[in-house]
């Protein structure tokens, strides 16, 4: 399990873990690892819980209006289609990769109108073709936007927010719209409990000295 900062893309991740195990068992292996391999984005939440959380964002922060309410709903983005657990293959390996992405509005203005909003949906689209992104849920609210991602081995999620950032902004006439920051979660088809139970069971975790249950250590993972 590994945690990583939002400037590493996932290509990194697998090329600097390999080169610094092989350089560990470099005395007694001339090559330790097989060629392939597979990388498997995970979070607190599976990618299936993320989405139903995201799809529902509109009905979790409504507006006074029913008529603004019904056209940030019309604007909620529901693809069933894509599958943000299915992998990824390079001639190395497989990746799973997914990211739930919220970028919220400077100082939390809100705006509700209808051509903004739509622009706001067609730039984030537009953007995630460009940069070859699937997009399975995008919900925009007056003042913030989620949404769920599968990205690619190359990019990094640093990189993926401010694509968004910068080019919604730019179709808005350069606008300074959103906030210095971003949150950006990993996700995937597991959360961290399953990951946790798995490592639990592993026989190279030592009982405890009463020879209870195997206890993982816990701590804070991206990938």
């Amino acid at each position: 399990m590994l945690s990583t900062q939002p400037d590493v893309a996932p290509a990194t991740i697998v090329q600097r873990t390999k080169g610094r195990l092989q350089y560990a068992v470099r005395a007694t292996s001339r090559l330790a690892w097989r060629r392939n391999f597979i990388l498997t984005s995970v979070g607190d939440a599976t990618a299936g819980v993320v989405e139903k959380y995201v799809r529902e964002q509109v009905s979790h922060h409504p507006v006074a209006a029913l008529h603004t309410n019904q056209m940030l709903q019309s604007n909620t983005l529901s693809d069933d289609s894509l599958d943000i657990t299915q992998p990824i293959s390079n001639n190395h390996g497989r990746y799973v990769l997914g990211l739930h992405l919220v970028l919220v509005h400077t100082e939390r203005w809100r705006i509700a109108n209808a051509a903004f909003v739509q622009t706001s949906k067609e730039a984030f689209l537009a953007s995630a073709k460009k940069y070859g992104l699937g997009i399975s849920r995008l919900s925009i609210l007056a003042d913030h936007l989620h949404a769920a991602i599968r990205f690619t081995y190359d990019q990094s999620p640093e990189q993926i927010a401010l694509s968004f950032m910068n080019n919604i902004a730019y179709c808005h006439g350069m606008l300074k719209m959103w906030m210095d920051s971003f949150y950006v979660g990993t996700i995937g088809p597991y959360d961290m409990n399953a990951i946790r139970r798995i490592v639990a069971d592993q026989s190279c975790f030592p009982r405890d000295e009463l020879g209870g249950e195997r206890v993982a250590r816990e701590g804070r993972v991206g990938l």
